[in-house]
């Protein structure tokens, strides 16, 4: 192997075209778009037009100290394939094993065993190491046909081209490792975006479970206060109706004033209504479940219907049942339950003030398995957002006076829950309420 000193290079280059090339490399490397392959391969090219060799190469280590061609430029014009130089372990590469730039000019001997025969003698060899810091990233090399075709001068211009080279695979690497630390970092935002969204629907559950725990305990003190209120007043309310009718009775006999006899219907009125109030307070004392059966829900529900149907006070109405086939049965209180659909399908009507349709569909919930549920939707007024949460409580109704007691709601939610079920509530002002009452298959 022969080293040339101080040679200058061959006929046709100047100091003025290698500093060019140098800073256009340089323009190449810092400016264009960073794409590493786009810039490999404009440095070689480069490279080419400046030195005129037979072929230029670089190859780049891979993982497990692989050396594979990146880009090489010949007779041809840039080409992937390895018809110059063999893509091979680091360990048979002199240049990186010794972390040296090489120049051979005896093309008798062996200078390289990664190389590869040609058709022509390869006669002349420059390699040289692509290094940053204790990295080794490649090698930059040129093969010539002509014996002493590159001299010092030339390793001197390739050291420079190979060191801009190392700042653009490095440059490559940091932004590489800037996008997968910000892939990462989106991934774990993602994550915590999720975390978040469950924390926020357990927190929501939570709050659920709380208010219907709060509420249980309030129907079940209210029902242990009106149990005994009721009795108490249950036996006079009877004996005050009783007189009443039997004054009305001896009144009519009698031949007393109008204004006597109305007066006397007007407190039986209301003493009915006391009455009635009284029952509803019993019921509302005993809604818990004694008894469990098989319920056919569907044929239930189309009981209930046909009974308002029958009424001449819901006229205007129509009540369209859509059920799925094959449902299963409920374990539970028929009459209970029974109860339970009267007084939704009652509020429904209610809602709607000049007739409508009272939607109601049943199947199986696709939110609870093992659940069947019964949906009554009306197109009324619906329920305001700020007394949604109120509706259940003992007393709280939005009728008018006269109307309710307050007591449909938390009866119906009480039996319920002695189903071991319960009932949902959908409402947007304006557009309508639906209930849901979920009863667990039998």
């Amino acid at each position: 192997m022969q080293v040339l000193n101080g040679k200058r290079a061959s006929v046709g280059r100047d100091k003025f075209t290698e500093l060019s090339t140098i800073i256009k490399i340089s323009n190449i490397i810092g400016y264009l778009p960073l794409n590493l392959e786009e810039i490999l391969d404009s440095v070689v090219l480069e490279v080419y037009r400046l030195f005129r060799p037979y072929t230029c190469s670089i190859h780049l280590v891979k993982e497990r100290g692989k050396m594979e061609l990146v880009v090489a430029c010949g007779p041809d014009g840039l080409d992937r394939k390895e018809r110059y130089h063999k893509s091979c372990f680091v360990e048979r590469c002199k240049t990186l094993r010794d972390g040296l730039p090489m120049i051979v000019t005896d093309g008798d001997r062996e200078f390289c065993e990664n190389r590869v025969r040609h058709k022509g003698r390869i006669m002349s060899h420059v390699c040289i190491p692509i290094i940053g810091g204790k990295e080794h990233f490649g090698t930059i090399s040129m093969e010539s046909l002509r014996k002493d075709a590159f001299t010092t001068w030339d390793l001197e211009i390739l050291l420079a081209i190979a060191n801009q080279i190392s700042l653009a695979i490095q440059r490559a690497n940091l932004f590489a490792r800037v996008e997968e630390e910000k892939r990462e970092l989106e991934e774990a935002n993602r994550e915590i975006r999720k975390l978040n969204i469950a924390l926020e629907q357990k927190i929501k559950k939570l709050e659920t479970l709380q208010m219907r725990l709060l509420q249980s305990e309030k129907i079940a003190a209210v029902g242990r206060l009106v149990a005994g209120l009721a009795h108490e007043i249950n036996n006079p309310s009877s004996i005050i109706l009783n007189r009443i009718e039997c004054l009305l009775m001896e009144a009519e006999e009698k031949g007393l004033p109008e204004e006597v006899l109305q007066d006397l219907r007007v407190i039986s009125t209301y003493a009915g209504r006391i009455s009635s109030m009284v029952r509803d307070l019993l019921v509302f004392s005993r809604s818990h479940v004694d008894r469990h059966t098989p319920v056919d829900i569907v044929a239930l529900v189309r009981r209930v219907v046909d009974t308002f149907r029958e009424d001449r006070k819901v006229e205007g109405f129509d009540f369209p049942i859509q059920a799925e086939p094959d449902l299963p049965k409920v374990k539970g209180d028929e009459e209970k339950l029974e109860q339970v659909f009267t007084n939704l399908v009652d509020n429904a009507v209610d809602a709607m003030a000049h007739g409508g349709v009272v939607e109601i569909g049943i199947g199986r919930s696709k939110a609870r398995d093992g659940f069947i549920e019964v949906r009554i939707r009306d197109k009324g007024k619906g329920i305001p957002r700020e007394i949604l949460s109120k509706i259940f409580d003992p007393f709280f109704t939005t009728k008018r006076i006269g109307k309710g007691t307050g007591l449909g709601l938390s009866i119906s939610m009480s039996i319920v829950k002695g189903h071991g079920g319960d009932i949902l509530v959908e409402s947007e002002p304006g557009k309508g309420s639906t209930f849901t009452v979920l009863l667990p298959q039998a």
